[in-house]
């Protein structure tokens, strides 16, 4: 829902580093209050650059949380740690 505010910007970077093919980010702790442990958090990806300089089209996909296939679907992971 793009029309809606968000409730927090700019919590974690996803830089051009898939692992296994998967990309992903660390939160900062400001966004932990808005994931909804029960239900749907939605994050919106925005680019830091407009392009890379080279006057070609430049692309990352990813699939939508209501895709057909579960697998594609992209996956909020949370991971709890104890300091000690």
């Amino acid at each position: 829902d793009f029309e809606s505010p968000s409730s927090r910007d700019a919590v974690g970077i996803i830089e051009n580093n898939p692992y296994n093919g998967w990309y992903w980010s660390y939160l900062d702790g400001s966004a932990f209050e808005h994931i909804n442990l029960y239900g749907s958090t939605q994050i919106r990806l925005r680019f830091q650059v407009d392009d890379n300089g080279d006057n070609g089209n430049d692309y990352l996909r990813f699939f939508s949380g209501d895709h057909n296939q579960l697998r594609d679907r992209p996956r909020l992971l949370v991971e709890y740690y104890k300091r000690r």
